[in-house]
């Protein structure tokens, strides 16, 4: 997807973190008004929040992103790795 969609985000952005059990039937990039999936699976996905939102592209146009779906090989470990460093884990 990185030619789809890029962003960079400050561990400090990030509130909140966690994995989701829910399974989504499509794959790729979908997204609008901050609420953004991007994903290769249906299945791992880890959902980050961001304050203030992170900015990102989508085919080269500039978005901002508050919420960030992706799909991981590892989400417990995505998790793990992140929630330290994060002010809230819901």
């Amino acid at each position: 997807m990185g030619v789809s969609f890029r962003g960079r985000a400050a561990c400090e952005t990030i509130t909140s973190v966690r994995r989701l059990d829910q399974k989504v039937i499509s794959r790729g990039v979908h997204g609008w008004w901050g609420d953004w999936l991007v994903n290769g699976a249906g299945d791992r996905i880890v959902e980050l929040r961001f304050e203030p939102p992170m900015r990102a592209r989508i085919l080269g146009f500039p978005i901002r992103v508050r919420r960030l779906r992706v799909s991981v090989d590892d989400p417990d470990g995505l998790v793990e790795a992140i929630a330290p460093s994060s002010p809230t884990t819901p």
